[in-house]
């Protein structure tokens, strides 16, 4: 073979091994954004992501408990959390030397605490919640230094969960070994709860002398206790009211602080409340800012988490409708677009919402038309929007029971603009067409109070 054709089979060899490998590497990229793109979590770095991606799917093995601690608490990059992980193992290799003369369980969680404020603990401080604190100044408070006290006993030995009560969080420390998946959080028997913030608080809950010192934890304190994995517990770092508006000074940013939350404890009910109510902080915000397209990405994300439709369907009225009344001043045919977007966008809400919507802006459209002299194509548009809302009248008991007050609202609305036309006609002492008017109005809504009212008021004229 001559070297030309050797050199040659060399080249599309090489090719075909780099086109393998470059479709390889795209296909696999793909995958990663497909389902990074999943936990729907803005601004993350690409250790967050990773880190996120994986506790989404349950697959934290490359990850430890202190490593999720360091991300919860900020660390945004690989050298910030090489560095972090450095602080970490030599604190728990000098744990290690300070526990081996003790055997006990109690002992070695007794001796681990005390031991902890000696070395690291040096002064508490409502909001030091993060790892940062704790390595840089030794400020903590009840929940940092919970979880340090946990992933460090843990490491050495020790069986902790973590527990949640109000405004407050302890451990609580087991002589046998618990199961990985927790179903309760209800505490078992046979163990000590321990007071991290204090360096005599293990088995606190009752008056004894230690070392010259009483301790003292009133039970009133321990109402209401949430046994939770220290995992789940890393998780309410995001959650941590006292710097709550500090570190979060945004509706957009605390919704995602309680989004990596849930993550964390997706069963905890107080987190997923947060999360809906900040999902509606959002997109009231941005429907207040007419910047529509946001407003229904958010909505489109809420639908994950409002399964039970608390907050769902209302939200999607509110702002089709804000988003309509802007749209309707860009002329009928622009908003009738705008309600067909809607309509394709959601199929959650109750069909008599675009029946609502759509009598609205009917009833808007002939209002302009009447200040325009265009008398005859207003009165049109005001039999349609009456017409639209009968449809709206025979389809509003078909939705779900938190969306009927959202309706009553949309057909209070179109209401209104009804009523106001057929005052506006008789007010320019048009008596006939506004009879017309008001009985077309009236076939539609017989029973309303006001349209019978504003009859007597016309025929005493």
């Amino acid at each position: 073979m001559s070297t030309f054709s050797l050199n040659s089979l060399l080249n599309i060899i090489l090719l075909f091994c780099i086109f393998i490998f470059t479709t390889i590497a795209l296909s696999k990229s793909g995958d990663a954004k497909r389902t990074a793109s999943k936990i729907n979590l803005r601004g993350t770095s690409k250790l967050e992501a990773d880190f996120f991606r994986d506790l989404k799917q349950g697959e934290l093995g490359q990850w430890s408990l202190a490593d999720a601690f360091f991300i919860a608490s900020g660390i945004r990059e690989q050298s910030q959390l090489n560095q972090a992980r450095q602080w970490y193992e030599g604190l728990l290799n000098e744990a290690q030397e300070v526990l081996r003369p003790y055997k006990k369980v109690d002992e070695r969680a007794d001796q681990l605490l005390r031991w902890l404020h000696k070395r690291v603990f040096q002064r508490y401080k409502a909001q030091a919640t993060d790892a940062f604190d704790i390595i840089k100044t030794g400020k903590f408070n009840c929940l940092s230094s919970c979880i340090v006290y946990g992933m460090i006993g843990e490491k050495l030995g020790l069986n902790i969960r973590g527990i949640a009560v109000d405004q407050h969080a302890f451990c609580r420390v087991y002589a046998r070994s618990l199961p990985k998946k927790i179903s309760s959080m209800k505490s078992r028997s046979g163990g000590w709860d321990v007071e991290t913030t204090t360096p005599l608080g293990f088995n606190p809950g009752r008056t004894v002398q230690i070392d010259r010192a009483v301790v003292s934890v009133p039970r009133s304190r321990y109402r209401n206790r949430k046994e939770i994995s220290l995992l789940e517990m890393i998780g309410l770092i995001y959650t941590n009211h006292v710097g709550m508006t500090r570190a979060y000074p945004s509706h957009e940013d605390r919704l995602l602080a309680y989004q990596k939350a849930h993550l964390f404890f997706p069963r905890d009910p107080v987190i997923k409340h947060n999360i809906l109510a900040a999902h509606t902080q959002v997109i009231q915000g941005y429907a207040k800012r007419r910047r529509w397209q946001g407003a229904q990405a958010f909505l489109e994300q809420l639908e994950e988490f409002d399964l039970k439709d608390k907050y769902l369907s209302t939200l999607w009225m509110q702002v089709a409708e804000q988003h309509l009344d802007h749209a309707s001043y860009k002329g009928l045919e622009v908003a009738l677009q705008v309600l067909a977007q809607y309509k394709e966008l959601t199929q959650k809400v109750p069909k008599a919402t675009w029946f609502y919507l759509e009598a609205q802006l009917y009833a808007r459209s002939a209002t302009h038309l009447d200040d325009r002299s265009r008398t005859e194509e207003a009165d049109q548009y005001f039999t349609k929007a009456c017409a639209s809302g009968q449809k709206g009248n025979q389809q509003r008991n078909r939705g779900s029971s938190s969306a009927q007050t959202a309706l009553t609202r949309l057909r209070y609305n179109y209401l209104v603009l009804i009523k106001n036309y057929i005052i506006k006609v008789f007010n320019q002492r048009d008596l006939k067409r506004a009879q017309k008017l008001l009985a077309i109005a009236m076939k539609t809504n017989p029973n309303d109070r006001d349209l019978r009212q504003l009859k007597l008021k016309i025929n005493r004229r």
